[in-house]
């Protein structure tokens, strides 16, 4: 995965808490995704009108970590469950079909699928996001690919990949720190010891 581990737990709270306050508002009817990479929040799904959708935007905006929202919901009835194990389904393809494919990596990405719409959500060079769409758009029951990509250099990947390294280092030293090695176990010095997840273009 590209998110450093703080950024994935990041994604984690605010899909929670997004799903949270939507249910607990006028939405608890509608059906709406939350899908958070990075801190950009994708909405889709069904919702029954434009100034719900709008009030669905700026509920999901003032929660705590979120940087964009991407406001993909339709305004009509909502889908069916066979629609949507459809779309369950499909999106299951795409992963696959994109984790056979060894020049892109699948874990640098979200994959969302929604009535045949697939929406997919990452940060990843010019070329991977190329190849990424050509790969979803070929799979069986997809409509039409939404890219929503945070777009990188090769250089800047590597950099970041430098970086998370480098802090999970500290980490890591951070949590032995202080600690010593007991007939296989580790004592901490108080005695108590330790068995040793771009602007939208539509195509």
């Amino acid at each position: 995965d590209r998110r450093s581990a703080g950024a994935v737990a990041n994604d984690g709270v605010i899909e929670a808490k997004s799903a949270m306050h939507l249910s607990q508002t006028n939405f608890a009817s509608s059906h709406i995704t939350t899908t958070s990479y990075e801190g950009n929040v994708l909405l889709s799904g069904e919702i029954d009108s434009e100034a719900s959708k709008q009030k669905a935007t700026e509920i999901v905006k003032s929660i705590n970590e979120v940087n964009k929202v991407y406001n993909e919901p339709a305004v009509q009835a909502n889908s069916s469950l066979t629609t949507r194990m459809n779309d369950s389904i499909t999106a299951s393809k795409v992963r696959a079909a994109l984790l056979d494919n060894k020049q892109v990596t699948l874990t640098s990405i979200k994959v969302v699928v929604d009535r045949g719409i697939c929406y997919l959500l990452g940060t990843v060079t010019q070329t991977e996001a190329e190849i990424i769409s050509k790969i979803a758009s070929r799979v069986p029951g997809v409509v039409q690919v939404v890219r929503l990509f945070t777009m990188s250099t090769p250089e800047e990947l590597e950099k970041r990949q430098l970086i998370d390294s480098k802090l999970q280092q500290n980490e890591a030293a951070e949590v032995t720190e202080g600690t010593t090695e007991e007939n296989g176990k580790l004592t901490s010095e108080e005695g108590a010891t330790e068995e040793v997840s771009v602007s939208p273009v539509k195509l």
